[in-house]
């Protein structure tokens, strides 16, 4: 989940290459099939975050003259946090997954939601640097995960999520 819009992007698209060319033959290709399925979503949950992002800072000129197909950054939010719980629900002890939650509820603004996510990627997986970096962002902005929904976006000086 860099903030790279293209690598978001490429790194969804080569994961959907690889479930579309599998013949699932055996119970172990269904195992393999479903850790693919997971791969996906978690990819596509960060290149909806990633849009998202890019759309929301772009200078209003320039989102006034390209609108991309009518998206806007609150819409993609809760598509990436859709495909963020999707993952979680067959797989929650995945560190990934928890991130791309954590980036999904960063779109959406709901910053207290987001550190915990984080901090719950962090706990999985201890060397998962995206998200001790984005708990550390979150903290420096006075976000921590013990705050309530009401006393992040306070601390943020957010009135809550943009877009739809």
């Amino acid at each position: 989940g860099g903030k790279d819009p293209q690598a978001a992007l490429l790194a969804f698209g080569v994961t959907l290459r690889t479930l579309a060319g599998m013949a699932v033959r055996n119970e172990q290709e269904v195992e393999n099939l479903k850790v693919l399925q997971h791969s996906a979503r978690v990819a596509r949950s960060f290149a909806y975050s990633t849009i998202a992002t890019a759309l929301a800072n772009r200078p209003s000129s320039e989102s006034e003259r390209e609108p991309l197909s009518g998206q806007d950054a609150g819409h993609l939010g809760k598509l990436a946090l859709r495909d963020a719980e999707l993952s979680l629900e067959d797989n929650p002890g995945q560190a990934t997954a928890w991130r791309a939650k954590g980036e999904a509820l960063k779109v959406l603004e709901r910053y207290a939601e987001a550190a915990k996510a984080f901090q719950q990627a962090v706990r999985l997986d201890p060397r998962d640097e995206a998200s001790g970096e984005a708990l550390l962002q979150l903290h420096t902005l006075g976000i921590d995960a013990h705050l309530g929904a009401d006393g992040a976006d306070r601390a943020a000086g957010g009135a809550g999520p943009r877009g739809g």
